[in-house]
């Protein structure tokens, strides 16, 4: 798809934290746009709250977004734009493994609360790709998964808050192994 419409520093930024929300699965949901704001801020260094609000009504005169400045909904030609501009995710799996080689992918991060939103978004992502939480912020899996954790994090920004670990052993592993259908 060829997206004619220039999206800028802001609007690219405004739709990848929507996109963001919406994991791989890219699950429409609607989002405050002051929670986008912030965490836009973050991103982006010196954001004004105005540029924010003009890029939304950019976005949304495109029919990229749809709702007001509260409230936010990414469209169908929205993701699709997102897909054109290599903004988002692509919807991707970590399958578990027939044959395992008895190790265990551990992703461990520490998020501050200033950055809740790359938290919940990290998390939903795990659980999306089949990941099981062993803690509220370490998450586990069977195969190798390390390249895709990697793409996750570098594209919500938690380069620095995030460790990826890999052990021959974890408290719980027959447990693990369980829900796996590994053991």
């Amino acid at each position: 798809m060829k997206v004619g419409f220039r999206l800028g520093r802001v609007g690219e930024a405004a739709l990848l934290c929507l996109v963001g929300y919406f994991s791989y699965s890219m699950r429409p949901t609607v989002w405050r746009g002051l929670k986008i704001y912030r965490e836009m801020k973050l991103r982006l260094g010196n954001l004004h709250l105005s540029s924010f609000h003009r890029a939304i009504r950019r976005l949304r005169k495109a029919g990229l977004v749809t709702g007001s400045k509260e409230s936010l909904r990414i469209t169908a030609i929205g993701q699709k734009a997102v897909v054109a501009k290599g903004l988002g995710f692509s919807p991707l799996a970590v399958p578990t493994p027939r044959e395992w080689d008895g190790r265990w992918r551990i992703v461990a991060f520490d998020v501050p609360e200033r950055a809740k939103f790359r938290r919940e978004v990290l998390r939903r992502v795990l659980a999306d790709l089949g990941f099981v939480r062993v803690q509220h912020s370490v998450w586990a899996h069977p195969a190798d998964c390390r390249k895709t954790v990697a793409d996750v994090v570098a594209k919500i920004g938690a380069d620095r808050e995030v460790a990826f670990v890999v052990a021959d052993s974890i408290d719980g592993g027959p447990n693990l192994l369980r829900r796996f259908k590994l053991g």
